[in-house]
């Protein structure tokens, strides 16, 4: 199981790692939304389509790594989009908005 981190930490160590893509990220990728998992630096890059865009991301990468603590990240912009600080939180909350859709 990965170590657990609070959100500075996975900020932190999200943006460590974007810095080392950054320049493949912004020549392939600009505009686009990448989510990284902090932990091992695997990550998964999608459109950015709005600000649940890191959903669907963060789905696909967590069946890859299960223990995930993820960044996301707008290629080519400073902006800081959103840090899931474990796999366990992610799935609630994904299974909380699923459950507010259908009630």
């Amino acid at each position: 199981m990965a170590e657990e981190l609070n959100g500075s930490e996975t900020a932190a160590l999200g943006r460590k790692i974007y810095e080392g893509i950054r320049e493949e990220m912004e020549a392939h990728h600009w505009g686009e939304l990448v989510v990284i998992d902090v932990h091992s630096g695997d990550y998964e890059v999608g459109e950015y389509q709005g600000e649940r865009s890191d959903v669907e991301l963060t789905k696909r990468l967590m069946k890859r790594r299960p223990d995930a603590f993820t960044w996301a990240e707008l290629v080519g912009s400073k902006q800081y989009i959103a840090a899931r600080l474990s796999t366990r939180q992610t799935l609630e909350y994904l299974a909380s908005q699923e459950r507010d859709v259908h009630d």
